[in-house]
């Protein structure tokens, strides 16, 4: 053949290989996975090169990241089966998963380690489920509805290396039987002699229950350094049990729960005790069944008791009692307590928790303790317990006592407050009523960086600040300081040079005074207000009674502020005196003429009081025109026909020509009383309001009663829009007749209408025919007077 033949032979003989390579590579691949030889076996066949392609596709739904799988919230309604076989970390929770089949798990996935199933809707849980699973060291169980009858006993027993279960939620416990609980307890049957390190059971039932002995048997055996219960409405623990069944437990954790004794009584110190490898007990917001009151008697410990040296868990180093309280009454200590200075405690934390309300004297004995977190326990702690002398608070780092009642003003001049505490970093004193502190009380906290005496009621700076060079944060705010003195602002001026950390002082919401006394402290604030928490919050009293911001202050306008203050007193005190002379001479020189003026004065206003004998009638009626017959034919009749009164009308007495609204203002002027027919037609007439205004203004011209209110509608009938304020003004100050047409009640509202109006005593000329006359410039006038 020729060369250039030969040639494309050699290329297309390449091409075919290069194309079959990456086949010939996955059977390669899949032949050392399931350890087989034959080409043509059902794990070597095409179906397992379909499964290694689709492994790409599983996980950009899952999101695998090197060996984990997190399918975490994916819908997912059975376990994946094509995910990379070697994967150690599975997450699977939060899916709609509803079965396990038995073994499945461990035949794809039998390189797990970890693995989560949380959050699903599996019923079961069988004895093999597990099974194949011999790497997998921890197992996260939460949130599944099982069934308590579907959990096997030995569902743990396959796991050879487990290291930590953690079960969060109960089962299925519709028909009210505490099942859950029950079948979980028996499942640590499979856990006999295992590798288990940690436990956790949360909330596994709702249902209050005693936690027995024989719930811990099969532990006996393991290694277990871990084992939580919280959140499941414990009440009470049989002993001996966790003790003899958990000797090398380092981690307790009972919280959530509703513990307030132990079965016998008192023997759980004992059985805490004799857990010599128990570092951390929890007891954290522990509710006994009852409100804890602080009225009762409390507890005092004996001088003889405090006096012994209390034993506590020789490994233990940690306490947390926050929110929890196991005695229905709070112990006192007057005379302080001892316990044995070869213990570990480094960390007490009893927030909230009630257990003490008074400390006499110090403790003695927690000489590792770094950690003192104690707010919120209304304690009355006294200022000998604050100290860390030899065989006391040597270690101590972190001091909280926050919304207690501590005591820093010490009665005996040889005792110093905080006595060798340098390695006291943080110290939170605040809401606790302190009124004063010991002027040496932080003399040596050489260590302190965060000082909180906030909420508290300080006066005035008293203690030394000289020595807190390591000082960052200190919290005076919402105290009742009023000003600093000049010692104080020296000692904080050497610490913004000397510290070595950034220095920051907080005095919001104290009631700081700033008066024309207050110009070095104003000066000396705005001049240090790199080192104010807050700066723009801070607030005083200024001269004229006012809130202002510090930094808003003005200093050469205050300083003008308070000479106007001062010299302008004076001013108008001068001028009012020198005005006073001028008028006592000027009285004296005209004695004579204001004489004259005055008795003219009183016989112009007796002459007014007859005024009210020149009125033309008796009475002006005010109604809407709607209302018009029935005013006419009841109200205006009776008085005119029956009691002879003469009273003004609009068809017999308006001038015609006239604009309606000064035939209106003179007729009221003329008219002794104003009769005012209250209707929903009245107030919605502009004409009867504008009437009723004029009323309310003759009312307060003549000084007497001149009104008449009626209601033809009851009160509660006339919609509450209608009701102006005027009207409303007039019906509260004043007494109105209401119309009726029950006979007896027509009597007496007749003889009060007289009673209002007195005796006719008409005296102007005979009453004359007028008719109403309508001109076009009312409607505009009306507008304007009633708009």
């Amino acid at each position: 053949r020729k060369p250039q033949h030969r040639s494309l032979e050699i290329w297309n003989i390449g091409t075919m290989f290069l194309k079959k390579l990456p086949v010939f590579l996955l059977i390669i691949k899949y032949l050392s996975v399931y350890g087989s030889s034959d080409l043509f076996s059902k794990h070597a066949g095409f179906d397992g090169i379909k499964s290694e392609f689709n492994n790409k596709s599983d996980c950009m739904r899952c999101n695998c990241d090197g060996l984990t799988a997190d399918c975490t919230s994916r819908g997912l309604q059975s376990l994946p089966l094509n995910l990379p076989w070697n994967i150690t970390t599975l997450m699977i929770s939060h899916n709609s998963i509803k079965h396990l089949p038995d073994g499945q798990l461990g035949q794809i996935y039998g390189n797990l380690k970890v693995l989560d199933i949380g959050d699903n809707k599996i019923v079961a849980f069988g004895q093999h489920i597990f099974d194949g699973l011999h790497n997998l060291q921890d197992l996260r169980i939460g949130n599944n509805p099982y069934k308590p009858h579907l959990f096997h006993p030995l569902v743990y027993k396959p796991l050879k290396n487990i290291h930590k279960i953690h079960v969060l939620g109960s089962g299925d416990e519709s028909n009210g039987y505490p099942g859950s609980r029950i079948a979980l307890f028996h499942a640590f049957q499979g856990l006999q002699n295992s590798t288990i390190e940690s436990i956790t059971y949360q909330h596994i039932t709702d249902m209050p229950f005693l936690l027995k002995a024989n719930h811990l048997k099969f532990l006996e055996h393991c290694n277990l350094k871990r084992f939580s219960l919280l959140d499941n409405r414990i009440y009470a623990m049989e002993s001996p049990g966790i003790s003899k069944y958990m000797p090398k437990l380092e981690i307790l954790d009972l919280s959530k729960n509703s513990i307030k004794h132990s079965i016998p009584r008192r023997v759980i110190l004992i059985e805490l005790y004799l857990m010599r490898y128990l570092r951390v007990l929890k007891l954290e917001q522990n509710i006994p069944g009852r409100v804890f009151d602080l009225n009762k008697a409390n507890v005092a410990i004996s001088e003889e008791l405090s006096e012994n040296e209390w034993a506590v868990p020789i490994a233990l180093e940690e306490l947390y009692f926050t929110e929890t309280n196991v005695n229905n009454h709070p112990y006192h200590l007057p005379y302080g307590i001892k316990i044995q200075s070869n213990n570990r405690i480094k960390i007490i934390e009893a927030s909230a928790s009630f257990m003490l309300t008074y400390i006499g004297k110090s403790i003695k004995g927690l000489v590792n303790l770094e950690r003192l977190i104690f707010p919120e326990n209304n304690c009355i702690i006294v200022p000998e317990f604050f100290t860390c002398e030899t065989g006391y608070f040597e270690s101590l780092k972190v001091l909280d006592l926050a919304n207690n009642k501590a005591k820093l003003i010490s009665n005996s001049s040889v005792h110093l407050l905080f006595r060798n505490c340098s390695q006291l970093q943080h110290i939170d004193l605040s809401h606790n009523d302190i009124t004063d502190i010991d002027s040496d009380a932080f003399v040596d906290t050489t260590g302190l960086e965060v000082l909180n005496l906030s909420g508290n009621k300080i006066k005035r700076i008293m203690f030394t600040l000289t020595g807190l060079k390591s000082l960052k944060l200190l919290n005076l705010s919402n105290n009742h300081i009023q000003t600093i003195d000049e010692t104080t602002k020296m000692e904080i001026d050497e610490l913004k040079i000397t510290s070595s950390m950034n220095l920051t002082i907080d005095f919001r919401q104290n009631p700081m005074i700033c008066n024309c006394d207050s110009f070095k402290f104003i000066d000396w604030m705005q001049t240090s207000n790199s080192i104010m928490h807050n700066w723009p919050e801070v607030a005083c009293i200024y001269i004229n009674g006012s809130e202002v911001a510090l930094k808003d202050i003005m200093l050469p306008d205050m300083k003008w502020d308070c000479w106007k203050a001062a010299i302008i007193p004076s001013i108008v005190s001068f001028g009012l005196t020198v005005i006073s002379i001028i008028t006592a001479v000027y009285v004296y020189r005209r004695r004579y003429k204001i004489q004259y003026l005055a008795l003219h004065l009183r016989a112009l206003l007796r002459r007014n009081q007859h005024l009210d004998f020149a009125f033309d009638f008796d009475g002006f009626l005010s109604y809407s025109s709607l209302d018009k017959y029935w005013a006419q034919e009841n109200i205006y009749a009776t008085l005119a026909d029956k009691y002879n009164y003469n009273i003004c009308l609009d068809d017999r007495n308006f001038m015609p020509g006239a604009y309606i609204a000064d035939i209106i203002i003179e007729s009221i002027s003329k008219s002794n009383k104003i009769i005012l027919t209250i209707s929903q037609n009245f107030l919605r007439s502009g004409w009867c309001t504008f009437e009723m205004n004029l009323a309310r203004g003759e009312l307060a011209t003549r000084g007497r009663d001149c009104l008449i209110l009626i209601l033809k509608e009851p009160l509660d009938v006339l919609p509450p829009e209608l009701i102006t304020p005027t009207l409303r003004s007039l019906l509260e100050t004043r007494v109105y007749l209401e119309w009726s047409e029950d006979e007896d009640r027509k009597q007496l509202f007749w003889r009060k209408m007289q009673d209002a109006l007195g005796n006719p005593r008409y005296q102007g000329e005979a009453d004359t025919q007028y008719l109403l006359q309508y001109n076009e410039g009312d409607q505009e006038v009306l507008q304007e007077l009633i708009g």
